[in-house]
């Protein structure tokens, strides 16, 4: 017979949740990779998850998106979109934002390294 593997279940899980509307997932560190394609129906909170390096393609968050202290962070998807503010304060990491980034709301915390 063939299980699922952890990384399965919990994508599914996150996928689940997120159609409900907020997903917190605050100092996840463990957490190193979020499902493709996914859509959040509110805030999604990653504060602290210092694990993810990348986010996937083709999410979306239909209200605040906390990116707040994920250290690990290299670079956000082009194809990111976000309904209201994308909070990127402490994102070390992060060296530039990609030009066709939509964000509805303000991007807090984020200064374009030269």
């Amino acid at each position: 017979a063939s299980y699922p593997t952890r990384t399965h279940l919990v994508n599914a899980f996150i996928k689940d949740v997120a159609k409900l509307g907020d997903l917190d997932l605050i100092c996840c560190t463990d957490l190193k990779t979020l499902p493709a394609g996914l859509h959040v129906n509110g805030n999604l909170d990653l504060t602290g998850c210092t694990g993810i390096k990348y986010l996937p393609k083709d999410i979306k968050v239909k209200g605040d998106l906390y990116l707040s202290h994920c250290n690990g962070l290299k670079e956000l998807p082009t194809d990111l979109k976000v309904k209201s503010n994308l909070n990127l304060d402490g994102c070390t990491g992060l060296k530039s934002l990609p030009k066709d980034l939509k964000v509805n709301g303000q991007v807090i915390g984020f200064d374009q390294k030269p």
